[in-house]
């Protein structure tokens, strides 16, 4: 089974002390963004929403383009006036005028940077919404070329996937509660989605048990327990109803016998 993990650097090298170090199965975070591909990218209206996401980048681009090739423009103008000043300037001037000269060479190497990566960031999504339906449904047994070509489209579609982790508690049970953020490109205009903890996290059988109580409509049993681990052992139904009891979702019973939700409980109050 295959695990993601930060790394106590990050992709510039630089100490990451925040990092809580999260270990999250990939099955699962792959099979949750696959889900939200298929719900937000592939769906019947998935060609117009590509191809308005491709017109609108292109437009942004080429705004942006406009203004970035005049303001290019002028640094290179001064650089030439510049160079012009620097060759017949006096002593004194000498060093403000070099000063000045090196700070628009830096200016305009930036901007033509930025332009290169502007260039790339707006070439058209089709190719990846591609190669996204083509392996939209499957989750295993893709060849390892086959990955890359999936991966380099999803990157190209998913702006970012954030993991975040925070300590808490439920009643006397202390655990790491899981969540993430999962932004696709800006062009295709989907809000943010929320991961949730069951998708990131391990198993917590006493929150689920504490949902079950609350749709079952009848007070809960170790047998109910038991067919939702998929266990005949009473022994580790017992355990989990303990924890639970423990994270204050479910509460015993006398009459009728059993275990009942708190938050029922709370309501009919």
């Amino acid at each position: 089974m295959n695990y993601y993990q930060c790394s106590v650097y990050s992709v510039h090298d630089r100490p990451m002390p925040e990092c809580m170090r999260p270990v999250v199965r990939a099955d699962r975070l792959e099979s949750f963004v696959m889900a939200a591909v298929r719900k937000h990218l592939l769906d019947g209206k998935a060609e117009k929403r590509i191809r308005d996401a491709i017109v609108q980048a292109k437009r942004q681009g080429s705004l942006k383009s406009s203004s970035d090739q005049r303001k290019m423009a002028e640094l290179q103008k001064n650089i030439e006036r510049a160079t012009v000043n620097l060759a017949l300037a006096k002593h004194e001037d000498f060093l403000a005028i070099s000063n000045l000269l090196s700070q628009w060479r830096e200016e305009l190497s930036a901007l033509s940077q930025r332009m290169e990566t502007q260039h790339r960031l707006i070439e058209p999504l089709p190719e990846a919404l591609g190669v996204l339906a083509k392996y939209a449904n499957v989750t295993v047994n893709v060849l390892k070329s086959e990955r890359s070509l999936l991966a380099n489209a999803l990157r190209q579609t998913i702006k970012s996937l954030v993991i975040r982790v925070n300590n808490t508690s439920a009643g006397e049970i202390k655990y790491r509660e899981f969540g993430g953020t999962l932004e696709f490109h800006d062009g295709f205009q989907i809000r943010p989605i929320e991961i949730p903890d069951s998708v990131l996290a391990n198993r917590r059988v006493w929150r689920e048990i504490g949902e079950l109580a609350d749709r079952i409509g009848r007070p809960l049993r170790l047998a109910d327990v038991g067919k939702l681990i998929e266990s005949k052992d009473p022994c580790l139904a017992s355990h989990h109803m303990s924890r639970a009891v423990m994270a204050g979702v479910v509460r015993k019973s006398l009459n009728p016998p059993g275990w009942i939700s708190t938050r029922k409980t709370k309501v009919s109050r």
